[in-house]
């Protein structure tokens, strides 16, 4: 059975192999952390960032999408473009070749066989070049262009993406902030029945009548219970 936090931190604090085992051996089960937040705050000796370079990415994702099928168009539609020239380009080789063929012909009347071996090969090499243009225009915009096209058709994900976390984080802070102002006002009215906590905690709650922050927990449980849900679906589409 996975041995939860205690695991984690030994796992992540221990480089040696052995000394890890040895760890092992002595930490006992627990129950594990019920969200992402107890894993994060556990202790205070791990420090994970991936959570926050994920908040970093998505608060950027509007540019990032716009300019992805920016680039991805512009490549796509300059790869097609060049393949029309690189084929504009090949005939023009494919003609020179053509008329220097003509040239080395022609040369056959001068009887200097070297003039005309040298002409023919010119011609060939000429015609080559004209090959190579032609299939090098046709392979990138085979590939690069195609592949360029599902990049752009892959932006629209983004931008649906990114219009999920919006619409989750606004709607959360929404709510949150509708919470805090309800909290704000009972607890200027310092009437503990007024806050909806259950019967058991109202000793607890009267001790915080001038500590809003611990005030706070105790009022309007399944309010508080909504909104915490809300931030950690918005936190789960910000990965």
């Amino acid at each position: 059975m996975l041995k939860t936090s205690q695991f984690l931190v030994a796992f992540l604090q221990e480089t040696n192999q052995e000394q890890f085992n040895l760890k092992l051996l002595t930490i006992e089960e627990e129950v594990g952390p019920r969200n992402i937040y107890e894993f994060k705050t556990l202790t205070g000796e791990i420090e994970v960032d991936r959570r926050r370079k994920a908040t970093k990415f998505c608060d950027q994702m509007e540019t990032f999408t716009k300019q992805y099928f920016k680039i991805a168009k512009y490549i796509g539609k300059r790869s097609k473009d060049l393949q029309a020239r690189a084929h504009g380009l090949a005939d023009d080789y494919f003609a020179i070749g053509a008329e220097i063929n003509h040239f080395a012909e022609l040369m056959k009347l001068t009887e200097i066989p070297q003039a005309h071996k040298f002409y023919r090969r010119l011609s060939d090499l000429i015609i080559r070049q004209g090959d190579h243009t032609i299939r090098s225009g046709e392979l990138i915009n085979q590939n690069l262009a195609s592949w360029f096209k599902y990049l752009r058709q892959e932006a629209k994900s983004y931008e649906e993406a990114h219009w999920l976390r919006q619409e989750s984080l606004a709607r959360y802070n929404s709510q949150r902030i509708d919470l805090n102002k309800r909290k704000e006002k009972l607890f200027r009215r310092k009437d503990v029945t007024e806050w909806g906590c259950p019967s058991d905690q109202l000793r607890s709650a009267m001790d915080t009548l001038n500590d809003a922050e611990a005030a706070f927990g105790y009022m309007l449980p399944n309010a508080s219970k909504q909104v915490n849900y809300l931030g950690e679906e918005s936190a789960f589409f910000t990965g």
